[in-house]
């Protein structure tokens, strides 16, 4: 599962962080990477709120975001950053036995140096809004 946190910075802005487990699109091939989880950070308002959440529906967001791939291997670096372009194709909002959801749709690409390229990355998302923390 997915998780999207509010990071408070001591900055002008703070940061928004979903970060969720890599998994390739054929399941059938045999996925051997150092690499578990990718995260994506935006730099959001201080007074950032789950309404400006939902009214990124529609929004491209390109060269200003920072993509990381973090390893949970010993023998690779722990995490590696780059630049990415997201694109948030739908954000609604939905409820399900009394608990209110976030859904997120979109597309991403990025790159982190000259060696690693992310393409054709997608995310489709649902969260329980009540594990957010803005």
């Amino acid at each position: 599962l997915p998780t999207v946190t509010k990071i408070v910075t001591n900055s002008t802005f703070d940061t928004l962080r979903a970060s969720w487990l890599i998994e390739p699109k054929d399941s059938s091939t045999n996925y051997n990477s150092p690499y578990q989880s990718i995260s994506l950070l935006l730099p959001i308002r201080k007074s950032f709120s789950k309404k400006d959440f939902l009214l990124m529906s529609g929004k491209r967001f390109l060269n200003t975001n920072t993509i990381q791939i973090q390893s949970f291997a010993n023998s690779s670096p722990g995490q590696l950053s780059g630049t990415a372009n997201i694109y948030f194709v739908e954000m609604t909002t939905d409820s399900l036995n009394n608990t209110n959801y976030l859904s997120m749709s979109g597309l991403f690409d990025g790159n982190i140096g000259d060696s690693i390229l992310i393409t054709k990355g997608r995310f489709d998302f649902k969260i329980d809004a009540g594990t957010l923390n803005f």
